[in-house]
């Protein structure tokens, strides 16, 4: 992983070079066990499905660990829903309508 992401650009409020993503481990264990400095992820008590959901049918995922790459944040698609602006990157159920998420996408997905 560190190879491919050599190159890339450092990162900038708006944009991040590349997230890692355990599509191995549960949803849930994914993100509590996360950190940013002395903070850990967390998930609110209305998140019991979260390890129920799975990719878009037909959305080619890498097994494992993989890296989301030029993962950008969509701040210029707030207040609009994900079928007129971009697909969506992150924990949402199909169909719904919350244009306060905004919608984040990534250029490409690659594989460890």
């Amino acid at each position: 992983m560190r190879e491919k992401a050599a190159g890339l650009p450092g990162p900038i409020r708006e944009r991040a070079p590349f997230v890692l993503v355990m599509a191995s481990l549960p949803s849930s264990l994914a993100i509590t066990t996360q950190r940013h400095g002395s903070r850990s992820g967390f998930l609110s008590g209305d998140t019991s499905e979260i390890d129920e959901f799975r990719p878009i049918d037909g959305l080619d995922t890498p097994d494992g660990l993989y890296a989301a790459v030029d993962v950008r944040r969509g701040e210029e698609h707030l207040g609009r829903t994900p079928d007129k602006s971009a697909p969506k990157l992150g924990f949402c159920w199909a169909g719904n309508r919350h244009t306060w998420l905004g919608i984040a996408s990534c250029a490409a997905r690659v594989g460890a």
